[in-house]
């Protein structure tokens, strides 16, 4: 029934066909049973109509990565793979200067370093992880990424790459763990800026809060590339950034993850999360108020990075 929206939108005449109403139907099933993978499964598929590749391998490995998985999320994916990586290799090799590439030419070198992932294909992940992580971090720096939503996605794509990798993988993990390090220290480098605006500041620590909260709870396939100077940088940088976000702030309580945002909503039923965290934390359903929100943000922060740090001291 949720579906009927979209297919009375595929044999309508006009153009451009406007998929916001079964968008909308399969985001309402998600907040009724974030656990299923076919509401994701169908985002991920309306978003190829909509030429939004990178929301669609998003939404893919979202229908894979929850506990009631949509049967061919995976073998969906793989085919999306293989078009962008036909479409990635028949053109020329990447040249000039990162921060003229346009955001086609990015999504299209960031999505077929994913599906080298996916793949475990090491020998050509070697040849592309560099040119990923400086074209990321030139997007950053030019301001490609537009959508509140463009880097917290890719990050869970990185994440959902790397969980899905087994233990003895380690060379693999070592690839996929440096990528997402180099990612989050161009990342923690943006955030540091002086007069960031305040759209980019939402957009950089939605990212951050995700990542550190997996990083805190579920990070185990992280290790192999935990040795890495990249490392020891990405941690001295967020160690300053993380002071200069605790300044404003007033600690008369202890830091705890005790507001349920928006953020959260969108990450409801997301496995690597889901296995870490306490079962009440995404059982929540009482969002805080939107003037508040970012310092909620803020201090769920500076929780995870506290929890990191007893890691690294344990």
């Amino acid at each position: 029934m949720v579906s009927l929206a979209r297919y009375k939108e595929q044999r309508s005449d006009h153009y451009p066909r406007d998929f916001f109403v079964a968008r909308k139907w399969y985001e309402k099933a998600l907040q009724l049973k974030p656990d299923m993978g076919s509401p994701f499964n169908q985002l991920a598929v309306v978003s190829t109509y909509e030429s939004d590749e990178l929301s669609a391998v998003y939404y893919y490995y979202r229908g894979m990565l929850v506990k009631t998985p949509f049967p061919t999320a995976k073998e969906n994916l793989a085919l999306l793979f293989q078009k962008n990586a036909k479409l990635f290799e028949s053109k020329r090799p990447l040249t000039g200067s990162f921060e003229t590439m346009s955001r086609k030419d990015f999504t299209r070198l960031f999505i077929y370093t994913t599906g080298l992932l996916f793949h475990r294909d090491l020998e050509k992940l070697n040849q592309v992880a560099e040119s990923m992580s400086v074209a990321f971090q030139a997007g950053l720096k030019t301001g490609m990424f537009s959508s509140a939503d463009d880097v917290l996605r890719m990050v869970i794509i990185i994440i959902s790459a790397l969980f899905q990798m087994k233990s003895d993988e380690i060379e693999l993990q070592k690839v996929n763990g440096l990528l997402l390090i180099r990612m989050m220290k161009s990342l923690v480098l943006a955030a540091s800026e002086k007069h960031v605006s305040a759209a980019k500041t939402v957009m950089y620590a939605k990212a951050l809060r995700a990542f550190l909260l997996w990083l805190a709870f579920s990070s185990s396939g992280l290790k192999p590339a935990m040795e890495s100077s990249d490392w020891i940088e990405m941690t001295q940088m967020l160690i300053r950034l993380l002071n200069e976000y605790s300044a404003p702030l007033s600690f008369d309580k202890p830091v705890k993850i005790l507001s349920f945002i928006s953020d959260d909503e969108a990450l409801r039923g997301f496995l690597p999360l889901e296995l870490a965290l306490p079962d009440s934390y995404f059982a929540q359903r009482s969002l805080i108020k939107k003037d508040k929100e970012q310092s909620a943000r803020t201090r769920s922060i500076l929780f995870a990075a506290e929890k990191c740090a007893d890691l690294q001291v344990s």
